[in-house]
């Protein structure tokens, strides 16, 4: 239900869509930028591959998953021509080879260990260069994964010496705070 009035799920999702869509181009405006430079990741885990084929009907083509088990049967249920799918979650170098061969881009390299597997791994697969971002926990919150911001140049530069990864930048969650101005 929106606004007291039953609508069905697809009409549902396509109203949240165009909700978040008019939000990043005020947000954009307001700095200057155009909201077309802006992707909107709409994030499937916990959600069922039925939801993402609604979503990406309305207009949707960045999926962000961060369980890998959970989104390998998502992806190889529904994988039209561009449609792209985001590795968000906490990634452990022992899964990157699934990572590899089914994600178009890593947004958690947090390790150069882990950096060095994607790439190797990719290197396997034949594919052109991964893009990937750095995790990083700008806050230091013991929640959260990431390195340091004091770590991310020394990080970065190993990282741009590894052939099959493209560095695009970083990525963080900011703490929820009272202003976030």
């Amino acid at each position: 239900m929106i606004d007291n009035h039953p609508i069905n799920e697809q009409e549902h999702i396509a109203h949240n869509i165009a909700a978040v869509r008019a939000s990043i181009k005020e947000a954009a405006e307001r700095v200057g930028r155009r909201s077309e430079e802006i992707t909107l990741i709409a994030v499937s885990k916990t959600k069922p591959v039925t939801l993402v084929e609604m979503a990406y009907h309305a207009g949707i083509t960045d999926f962000g998953e961060n369980r890998v088990q959970e989104a390998l049967p998502k992806i190889t249920a529904f994988h039209p021509q561009g449609l792209r799918w985001h590795m968000i979650g906490r990634l452990q170098s022992n899964k990157a080879r699934k990572v590899v061969s089914s994600f178009d881009t890593v947004h958690s390299v947090d390790s150069l260990h882990l950096a060095q597997a994607l790439n190797r791994y990719t290197e396997v697969e034949q594919k052109k260069r991964l893009p990937v971002l750095l995790e990083v926990n700008v806050a230091g919150e013991q929640s959260k994964a990431g390195i340091t911001a004091a770590e991310v140049p020394a990080l970065a530069r190993q990282i741009a010496q590894l052939p099959y990864l493209e560095l695009q930048g970083l990525m963080t969650v900011a703490p929820h705070v009272d202003n976030p101005e």
